[in-house]
């Protein structure tokens, strides 16, 4: 009997395996064989095919990120995603207009063009704070919470733990938005296109640079992601196009209300295809589009 059997393993985290000495006897080498970053490759991918002929549902979870490491583990960290926070809530840079992401608008695109470069069955795990981000001291060891404050914090959580993937927090990286890591679990079992549905990041349009829109669907059901990721209040229309409800392409909202699950309440709203909605600074809200009245589920 394999360990996997006898304690019941189903999945493996490997930490940092680029920082690990693994051997790597390639004849063109220019460096000691014992010294291979990336020779962690075809070991991770041999160890996984081993494991899932054991159990074929066992994962593998490491740490770097990259099509590399994600082509040959089950879920891997977001470190690629680190430097988005400081693009969008750091003092305004000398240069802002120069940079890749300078709004909420331009992280949709980012995490559209990133979802496309990755390999199939990939998942990335979100995380606002870890250990890592703590050590980094990026700037001087503090947490998100401490830097940008608990309103932006809770405005991170809401996008990267809703907006496909897995969500991890780090011991000590809870305390003041206990209730927002509640409520993004809590939506996370209770609203199925939340927990395992498809993603999208080009079929709603905000009609601010600052609101974030990402929908969630899963058969006839799709839930609106959408956070303002700004200290301002913002009033948006969201234009959502192409999104199939029960077999017909959406084109109303429901008798003009729709209700905010993340907040707990109904919204009057513009009709037709367009949703006018109120932000107050980084305020999340997740709406859904679904048969029938909108109302809250469970």
């Amino acid at each position: 009997m394999s360990i996997v059997d006898r304690l019941g393993i189903d999945g493996l985290r490997v930490d940092a395996p680029t920082y690990n000495q693994f051997a790597d006897w390639a004849p063109d080498r220019e460096g000691r064989a014992s010294y291979g970053p990336m020779a962690s490759l075809p070991l991770l991918r041999e160890l996984r095919a081993r494991l899932r002929a054991i159990d074929p549902e066992f994962v593998v979870y490491t740490e770097p990120t990259g099509g590399l490491f994600r082509s040959v583990a089950d879920a891997t960290y977001n470190y690629d995603e680190h430097w988005l926070i400081e693009s969008l809530l750091a003092e305004p840079h000398p240069r802002k207009d120069q940079l890749l992401v300078r709004n909420a608008r331009d992280m949709q695109r980012w995490l559209r063009d990133r979802a496309a470069a990755l390999p199939p069955g990939s998942t990335i795990v979100h995380h606002v704070d870890s250990h890592d981000s703590i050590w980094w001291r990026l700037p001087g060891a503090q947490w998100r919470r401490e830097r940008f404050g608990l309103e932006a914090t809770t405005a991170l959580i809401a996008g990267l733990s809703l907006a496909g993937g897995g969500f991890m927090t780090f011991m000590g990286g809870e305390e003041g938005v206990e209730e927002a890591l509640r409520r993004a679990h809590d939506l996370r079992r209770r609203l199925p296109e939340i927990a395992t549905g498809t993603v999208d990041y080009e079929a709603a349009i905000a009609s601010s640079d600052d609101v974030l829109v990402v929908l969630r669907s899963l058969a006839d059901t799709t839930a609106v992601v959408a956070v303002n990721l700004t200290a301002s209040p913002v009033t948006c229309e969201i234009q959502i196009d192409g999104v199939v409800v029960a077999g017909k392409v959406w084109d109303h909202w429901n008798e003009g209300k729709v209700w905010d699950y993340w907040n707990d309440e109904l919204l009057d709203v513009a009709g037709g295809d367009r949703l006018q909605v109120d932000f107050r600074p980084f305020q999340p809200r997740v709406f859904r589009i679904e048969p029938g009245p909108a109302q809250p589920a469970g």
